[in-house]
C-alpha cells in the first residue's frame, strides 16, 4: 500500500517564484508537476517480489503428481493386493542363498591347510595339487543342483576372490559320459545387486575336474556365459567355476544340460 502524500509536497516546487504566472497559478504547470511527484513515490516504492507464474504451476503439478501415485498405491494395495517392498525385503532379495566359502581357515585348522567343503575333498586328487603346488585351489566348495526335465539347475552363490565352487548333483555325484556326448553349462553373474560388480561382468574362470585334476576351460569377463563341453573319452566329469576378479561374484541362473 503507497504512503499518503501531503498535498504541499506536491505543491513545494510551485513556491519557486519564477513558475509562478503573475495571473494566477498556471493549471498545465501544476499537473505537470503532480505527475512527476507521483511517479517518483512509484518508483521508490519496494516492488512486491511474487513467484514467477510458470514456477508455481510447475510446483503445484508436482505436488498433484505425487498425492496421485500415493492415492494409486493406496488403492492398488486394497483391490489388486500390490503393495510396495520394504527395506527388509529389498535386502533379501539382494541375499544369495549361501557363500561358498566365507574364510581362509576354520577353528582347528593349521595355518595353510586347504579349505575342503561339501564334497570337495572326494572329488578332487588332494594329493597331486599339493604335488603341483596349485595354490588357486586352496578354498573350495560345492553346489549341489536339483534335476529337472532338460537336466540340472543350481541355487544363487556367492564366493570371494579365488574361491572355486564344483557344481555336482544332489548326490554329490558328477556327469558320467561317454565319447562324443556332450554337455552345456550356463551361468549369469548378477552385476544389479553386486555393488563391487563390474557393469559387464567380472574375470570368472570355467574348468572340469577329471579323475580328481582340475583343467581350465575358459576364461572371461562374460556376463552370460555358456560353454558346450564334448568328451574325448568316457568317464565321470565335474565342472568348477572360479572368481579370478578382486571382489565377490554373484552367479545366477546356472544350468548344465544335455
Amino acid at each position: 500500500m503507497k504512503e499518503p502524500m501531503e498535498l504541499h509536497e506536491l505543491f513545494a516546487a510551485l513556491d519557486d517564484a519564477r513558475q509562478i504566472d503573475p495571473k494566477g497559478a498556471d493549471a498545465q504547470t501544476i499537473q505537470k508537476r503532480t505527475l512527476e511527484q507521483l511517479t517518483l513515490g512509484d518508483r521508490e516504492e519496494r516492488p512486491v517480489r511474487r513467484l514467477p507464474r510458470k514456477f508455481f504451476l510447475t510446483g503445484l503439478a508436482a505436488v498433484l503428481a505425487v498425492g496421485l501415485a500415493a492415492c494409486t498405491c493406496a488403492v492398488s494395495a486394497r483391490v489388486w493386493g500390490v503393495r510396495l517392498f520394504d527395506r527388509q525385503e529389498k535386502q533379501q532379495l539382494q541375499k544369495p542363498l549361501y557363500a561358498v566359502s566365507t574364510s581362509t581357515s576354520q577353528p582347528g585348522e593349521e595355518s595353510g591347510e586347504r579349505l575342503l567343503a561339501g564334497f570337495s575333498a572326494e572329488i578332487l586328487d588332494v594329493d597331486w595339487l599339493e604335488k603341483n603346488d596349485v595354490l588357486f585351489f586352496d578354498e573350495v566348495g560345492t553346489v549341489c543342483g536339483v534335476a529337472n526335465s532338460d537336466g540340472m539347475e543350481f541355487p544363487a552363490f556367492v564366493f570371494d576372490n579365488g574361491e572355486i565352487a564344483i557344481l555336482t548333483k544332489e548326490d554329490g555325484s558328477g556327469w558320467v559320459l561317454e565319447e562324443g556326448s556332450a554337455l552345456t553349462l550356463s551361468l549369469r553373474q548378477n552385476t544389479k545387486d553386486n555393488p563391487q560388480a563390474s557393469p559387464g561382468g567380472d574375470r570368472l574362470a570355467l574348468g572340469l575336474i577329471v579323475d580328481g585334476i582340475p583343467c581350465e576351460l575358459t576364461c572371461g569377463k562374460e556376463k552370460n556365459l555358456e560353454y558346450i563341453y564334448t568328451a574325448s573319452e568316457a568317464g565321470e566329469i565335474y565342472f568348477y567355476v572360479q572368481n579370478f576378479s578382486a571382489g565377490p561374484i554373484v552367479i545366477e541362473d546356472v544350468a548344465v544340460t544335455s
